[in-house]
């Protein structure tokens, strides 16, 4: 996907530790902003900082939400995953509201899926959620994640919270960040690979685990069996 910009500074987290330098820092990439990081950098409503370098992919309108599930959308259909957008309606929301609004607010702090729309009440409509400011690489990331639930929601898998299940969305990320294939979004597998979070992150390596033995068309088999006589 060439269109993800890659002016986002985790490649500089990602070769470099973190500045010791005093004063703010950036809430995505954790760089402080100083220097030619402050330059344009911008504070959001809600009390985050970004860095000049991840300020020029933030994602603030619904709009653009909308275009970065787009593409992985087609990301995510080139792999065997075919969730496309119709019938999903994305918001954005800050951080103060999304903790509000989020029905798990300790695990959901970058987005959640609500697989219910208060207008049609049907199930294969979905709303996701995601917070507001993210730059388009993380947005991309987050996005897929929660795209991977709405895939689950129309096969008919209603479980969430396990390992099995939020180890799957996390491969979902992780197959759009394999597409992007930058240094930035090598540094986002890394972090995936890395999180230590039972759930998330134990989850991720089990799913790659099995992927690897079983290939992509395995596992969304082994996640939602296709009825009998398929």
């Amino acid at each position: 996907m060439p269109r993800f910009l890659v002016t986002l500074a985790v490649l500089v987290l990602f070769v470099a530790p973190l500045s010791n330098a005093q004063g703010p820092s950036c809430d995505f990439c954790r760089r402080s902003i100083a220097g030619e990081l402050s330059a344009h950098a911008v504070a959001l409503p809600d009390g985050r900082r970004l860095c000049e370098r991840c300020a020029a992919t933030s994602v603030t309108t619904t709009h653009g939400a909308k275009d970065v599930a787009s593409l992985v959308s087609s990301s995510l259909d080139a792999h065997g995953v075919r969730v496309g957008i119709d019938g999903i309606t994305f918001l954005l929301a800050g951080r103060d509201q999304l903790h509000q609004m989020s029905p798990d607010p300790v695990r959901h702090t970058l987005g959640f899926i609500d697989p219910e729309s208060p207008k049609t009440h049907q199930p294969a409509h979905c709303k996701i959620t995601v917070l507001h400011g993210m730059p388009e690489l993380q947005m991309a990331s987050v996005l897929a994640h929660q795209m991977m639930h709405v895939w689950l929601v129309r096969a008919g898998v209603r479980a969430v919270g396990t390992p099995w299940i939020e180890g799957s969305c996390e491969y979902a990320s992780f197959l759009v960040m394999s597409d992007v294939n930058t240094p930035e979004a090598q540094f986002v597998i890394h972090n995936l690979a890395a999180n230590a979070d039972s759930v998330c992150g134990d989850g991720f390596r089990a799913v790659q685990q099995f992927v690897a033995k079983h290939g992509v068309e395995g596992w969304l088999d082994a996640l939602a069996p296709p009825p009998a006589g398929e």
